[in-house]
């Protein structure tokens, strides 16, 4: 009995921490990271957009990296806790358990692949910028 209340107590606590994480990571201004330049602020977005705006490609590039850093440590997140929540579900057979594991998989499941993709438009984005910027200074007859 007891195994089973702390299987359920673990479950709830990883659900309500990986989603109120998720959520929240993607909304509030301050993202909880172990150094500063890993945060991407919706601020940071603003001035990613007005980089390019202004063509300022040096600082669209700074800013379009701290975003890539932020969605690939969100997604090797996501993909630790879900691995631990499969690894719950292996030592607690029971069906009730199961069931809510597996739909907590699922969910974690869509959260990744989002964040995924929007790895991937920084990444097609970054690419874009760093070809841009080389062009801009081939074309200005500086060193690229």
């Amino acid at each position: 009995m007891k195994k089973m209340l702390l299987a359920i107590s673990l479950v709830c606590f990883f659900a309500a921490f990986g989603f109120g994480f998720v959520g929240q990571s993607f909304t509030q201004q301050d993202f909880p990271s172990a150094e500063e330049s890993q945060v991407f602020t919706d601020n940071d977005r603003l001035n990613l957009e007005r980089a390019i705006e202004q063509e300022n490609w040096e600082t669209a590039i700074f800013y379009c990296e701290k975003s890539r850093r932020r969605f690939r440590a969100e997604v090797n997140a996501l993909e630790a806790k879900i691995k631990n929540l499969a690894e719950l579900l292996m030592q607690f057979n029971n069906p009730n358990i199961t069931a809510r594991v597996n739909t907590q998989l699922k969910e974690l499941d869509v959260v990744l692949k989002k964040t995924v993709e929007l790895t991937r438009k920084d990444d097609k984005m970054l690419q874009d910028l760093k070809r841009i910027a080389m062009e801009k200074k081939s074309l200005s007859g500086e060193k690229a």
